[in-house]
């Protein structure tokens, strides 16, 4: 509860859903889906979360994403 997987870093525009890509963080990516995450969401420079799995070199992101 009082879990807010939109919000975001005032610095770029990043929700936890392109932190957790670009990091690989699984577990966080679980709990994210749960919670309906917007996985086409944009940062400031409209990259989407699959752009930061890119940039991460995170495999099991991208085909999460695809």
């Amino acid at each position: 509860e009082n879990v807010d997987p939109e919000c975001i870093n005032t610095r770029n525009g990043a929700h936890p859903a392109h932190i957790a890509c670009e990091k690989g963080n699984l577990e966080l990516i679980a709990l994210l889906d749960q919670y309906k995450v917007n996985w086409v969401s944009e940062d400031f420079e409209k990259m989407t979360p699959l752009y930061y799995a890119l940039l991460g070199c995170q495999l099991p992101m991208i085909q999460f994403l695809k």
